[in-house]
C-alpha cells in the first residue's frame, strides 16, 4: 500500500476501494478513498475527494510521455513507478490541477489492456 501512495502522491498508505467497468476498449474506474479522507480547499483536492479526480491515459511508451507531459506543464510527484507485473503508472497535475494517471500495460494479454486495431 505504501507503493500505492507513492503512485498516486499520497502520504502513508492509502485506503481504496475500486472497480473497474470495461465496455469494449474502454474503461470506467470508481474509486473510494477510505483513508485519507478527502476535504479542503477544492483547487488543492487529491485524489480521495469528491468528483471527477483524475483521468487515465494508456500509453505505450511512459517514459516519453512523462517526459513530454512535463514538458507541456504536467507535474508529477515522483517517478513512475510499477504497482504490478502489469503496470506502470504515474499520477500527475495538468496546468488546471486536474489529476491526470498516465499507466502503460506491459503484458499485452492482460485484461487491462486495450484492444487494438
Amino acid at each position: 500500500l505504501e507503493l500505492l501512495g507513492r503512485t498516486v502522491g499520497l502520504p502513508g498508505r492509502p485506503r481504496l476501494r475500486s472497480a473497474i467497468l470495461r465496455l469494449g476498449n474502454a474503461f470506467l474506474e470508481i474509486q473510494h478513498y477510505a483513508e485519507p479522507e478527502g476535504g479542503g480547499d477544492p483547487a488543492a483536492h487529491g485524489p480521495q475527494d469528491f468528483g471527477i479526480r483524475h483521468l487515465c491515459l494508456d500509453v505505450t511508451d511512459i517514459e516519453a510521455e512523462v517526459e513530454r507531459l512535463a514538458a507541456a506543464g504536467m507535474r508529477f510527484p515522483g517517478p513512475v513507478q510499477q504497482p504490478s507485473r502489469q503496470i506502470r503508472s504515474v499520477y500527475g497535475r495538468d496546468p488546471d490541477g486536474n489529476i491526470v494517471e498516465v499507466q502503460e500495460i506491459l503484458d499485452p494479454s492482460s485484461p487491462l489492456a486495450l484492444e487494438r486495431s
